[in-house]
């Protein structure tokens, strides 16, 4: 039964990367089921992480945040390496929302977990999603490159991408076009070093 909702997680992720977002979470829905049958708590809250991508990719913030919020009421979840993954997505969606005050919460939650576990790539994440939700954006573009070069510096252009495009229209949102415009390129940019490093 378990190896049923792993393959229905995959089929569920392959979805998901071909934008068929309806198909993917009925897919992770179905694996949840089969997963709470199994009675296994942490499984339960892996499929809801992963749904939780899928609901983000959609644009159904919401739906993200409250997927991530099952996973994060699992202790072995919170325990695990997983756990700063599950609080960089939630401050992510909470500061596109506009959500700075609640996304301030999760992000000190992130910093701390951090202090104990190194993980430069989750540092640099938190940190850009941090003066995201601060102000004035413009006095800040300097800090956006500069942890954005770390994640050059660990090859996570995917991570770039995403959070360039995000950091491109916040700066749009107010106003900073010329801005805007810079971080739209650098998400370009990141797009086709992605496609140097898969060979495409």
């Amino acid at each position: 039964m378990k190896q049923f909702a792993t393959s229905l997680m995959v089929v569920a992720h392959n979805y998901t990367e071909l934008g068929q977002y309806e198909k993917s979470e009925e897919h992770y829905l179905q694996a949840i089921k089969v997963a709470k049958k199994l009675e296994d708590s942490f499984f339960v809250a892996m499929i809801h992480h992963n749904l939780s991508i899928t609901y983000s990719e959609a644009k159904r913030p919401q739906d993200c945040l409250n997927a991530i919020k099952h996973a994060l009421r699992n202790k072995e979840w919170c325990g695990l390496s997983y756990y700063i993954n599950s609080l960089y997505m939630i401050a992510k969606e909470l500061v596109m929302m506009g959500e700075n005050n609640k996304a301030s919460y999760y992000l000190k939650k992130g910093q701390e977990n951090l202090r104990q576990k190194q993980n430069k790539i989750y540092e640099a994440k938190i940190n850009i999603i941090h003066e995201l939700s601060q102000s004035p954006l413009n006095e800040r573009v300097d800090r956006f490159h500069s942890h954005m070069n770390r994640l050059a510096e660990q090859n996570d252009f995917d991570s770039i991408r995403d959070l360039a495009l995000i950091t491109s229209k916040k700066f749009e949102e107010r106003g900073f076009y010329k801005e805007a415009l810079k971080f739209s390129n650098k998400a370009i940019l990141a797009e086709k070093k992605m496609k140097q490093l898969e060979g495409i």
